[in-house]
């Protein structure tokens, strides 16, 4: 399946996961997290690539999905692609439409 694999992060943690939606996987996030969490970017990616990402960065692994900023994980971020503001357009059915909230 082809989607977004995506970084969010909250205080010192960066969960990287997988979504079709990643905005709509941030606003959940923010519902069940204690802080507040910000989208840092994300790229076209499979439920595989991620698999594979998460096992690169097995050293930083907190719990499940969650890794520490730093080092390889802080490298990663870097590559994303970060969300526009709410403020630009984007076409419809491009890789920046899943950035309009």
């Amino acid at each position: 399946m082809t989607g977004f694999i995506y970084a969010i992060g909250c205080k010192k943690l960066v969960k990287i996961g997988f979504s079709k939606k990643p905005i709509l996987r941030l606003n959940k996030i923010n519902s069940d997290a204690p802080f507040r969490c910000t989208l840092y970017g994300m790229m076209p990616g499979t439920r595989d690539q991620e698999r594979q990402l998460h096992a690169e960065l097995i050293a930083f692994k907190v719990h499940s999905e969650w890794f520490r900023h730093k080092g390889a994980v802080a490298k990663f971020v870097t590559r994303l692609k970060p969300p526009p503001s709410r403020l630009e357009r984007a076409p419809i059915n491009s890789f920046d439409a899943y950035f309009i909230l």
